[in-house]
């Protein structure tokens, strides 16, 4: 749900989100290749390199509960939210 007149605003957002994300998953991979000693042909480390890869991507689930809003999409909009005054 987006407040009216704000929906490019949002996707800018969203976007410029996603590519700082995109831009730091870069170096915690890096990070994290050196923290399991992945250098050179050295791939003993792999398998929990792989499995701490899927678990902090499970990481972010808990904050759905804390960030999702109380209404649902089916309930009315106030007549002056989002707008500016």
């Amino acid at each position: 749900v987006c407040p009216p007149n704000l929906e490019a605003t949002l996707f800018a957002t969203l976007l410029s989100l996603s590519n700082f994300g995109g831009a730091v998953s870069g170096f915690l991979g890096v990070t994290m290749c050196e923290v399991w000693g992945l250098v050179g042909d050295n791939f003993d480390n792999l398998p929990y390199a792989s499995l701490t890869k899927a678990c902090t991507a499970l990481l972010p689930i808990p904050l759905i509960f804390a960030l999702a809003p109380t209404f649902t999409p089916n309930d009315p909009v106030p007549e002056d939210r989002g707008v500016m005054k």
